[in-house]
Formats: C-alpha cells, sequence, structure tokens
C-alpha cells in the first residue's frame, strides 16, 4: 500500500471480472459495427459529435436495459443498434474500472474508495451517468487508438 492511496479488498477487481463475463459471456450481441467506416475525420471532437448523433435513436432503450440488469441481471432483448451501443458503452466502461486502481495480489491500492453500492449498480453509474459526462469522449479517443494501431500494422503487414 502506498501513502496516497488505500487497500480495497478486491471490490474494484470483482467488480470488474463481472464487466468481463458479462461483455463475453451474457452482454446482447449485435451485427452492427461502429463507425461503419473511417470516412470521417480522425478528430475525436468530431467523432464524438458522430457518435451522439447516432445512439440519440436507441439512448433511451439502452438505459432501460442497463437499469432493468443492474436489478435483476439479466439482460433484455433488445434492438440490433442498441445492442451495438451498449457494447460500445462497455468499451471505456471496462477502463473505468482499471484507470483508478493499482492491482496488488491482496486485492489492489486506490484513492478511490469502492462506493457502498452493490456491483451492477456501480456498473449502471459507469454506463450510464459517466458514459454521457466522459465515457463517450473516452470511447472515441479508444477507436481512434484501435484504428490507427490496426492501420499501422497493416502497412507494416503484420497480423494481430
Amino acid at each position: 500500500m502506498t501513502d496516497a492511496g488505500q487497500s480495497q479488498p478486491n471490490e474494484w477487481m470483482q467488480t470488474g471480472r463481472l464487466m468481463l463475463e458479462e461483455y463475453f459471456h451474457h452482454l446482447p450481441k449485435s451485427s452492427l459495427r461502429w463507425p461503419p467506416s473511417w470516412d470521417i475525420p480522425l478528430s475525436a471532437t468530431i467523432l464524438h459529435q458522430v457518435l451522439l448523433l447516432q445512439e440519440a435513436s436507441c439512448s433511451r432503450e439502452v438505459d432501460e436495459a442497463i437499469r432493468e440488469w443492474a436489478q435483476t441481471g439479466i439482460w433484455r432483448p433488445m434492438s440490433d443498434r442498441a445492442a451495438l451501443f451498449l457494447r460500445l458503452r462497455w468499451k471505456p466502461a471496462a477502463y473505468f474500472f482499471t484507470d483508478y486502481v493499482l492491482p496488488e495480489a491482496q486485492g489492489c491500492t486506490t484513492i478511490v474508495p469502492f462506493p457502498n453500492l452493490p456491483p451492477r449498480q456501480v456498473i449502471q453509474w459507469v454506463l450510464t451517468d459517466w458514459w454521457r459526462r466522459l465515457g463517450s469522449l473516452k470511447l472515441c479517443e479508444i477507436l481512434i487508438i484501435e484504428y490507427l494501431e490496426a492501420r499501422r500494422m497493416a502497412e507494416h503487414g503484420m497480423n494481430n
């Protein structure tokens, strides 16, 4: 434990693992991709504006599905488009749980105490409130970095 942080039980790590488990095994799948092509400038600000416009038509459906899942642990059926944007919200949310903690053998060190809420309710907050303030822009930054890395690898003839 460092002077700046406090040792926490495994709540942060367990919640991060819960997020990964949900993403790979339970989260509704989508056949859609976003962005469907990279014919827009590589600017997080411009991409963010496009993202918000595209998500607007299914934002309520995604929010309601998240709220219901936080209460029941079960995902409701949803449109392919809503499933796509739910999965997109999940990507920066997973970073949220790793950006503020330092993993250790017996838990993690952080100056951010785990909220006094069940893990699914913490995830709900990250997928809705944090998403609207910071997560959607973080997603755009992540997508641009992933795109540039994939382009660089393709230009150099490298495989994943």
